[in-house]
């Protein structure tokens, strides 16, 4: 059976609103990655000597690293949500479109 346009029209608003959260769940991580990490690695730094200091940091280096990837990875997954969803919504409004027209 045809979907509706109201139906069609919703799933469209709704994908779109899932990719606005994973692109804002973007921007905090990373701004966790580039503010908040790189402050405590230099408190630590300034605060902690030695050769377990030295490993930590470089452990908080690569947690940066992977949260900045994550947040990457997010930023352009909600891209691609964005986009498949236009392209979705578009063909079903086509469909829609010629099955209003069809006679029968």
């Amino acid at each position: 059976m045809a979907r509706s346009e109201y139906s069609i029209r919703m799933d469209f608003k709704n994908t779109i609103k899932q990719a606005d959260k994973l692109e804002s769940l973007s921007g905090k991580l990373e701004r966790i990655a580039e503010n908040d990490l790189v402050n405590t690695r230099s408190n630590l730094s300034y605060n902690w000597k030695g050769d377990n200091a030295a490993a930590y940091m470089k452990k908080v280096q690569i947690v940066e690293g992977d949260i900045s990837s994550i947040a990457k990875n997010l930023s352009k997954t909600s891209d691609v949500l964005r986009e498949i969803a236009q392209k979705t919504y578009e063909a079903e409004m086509r469909a829609l479109e010629r099955a209003r027209r069809r006679n029968y």
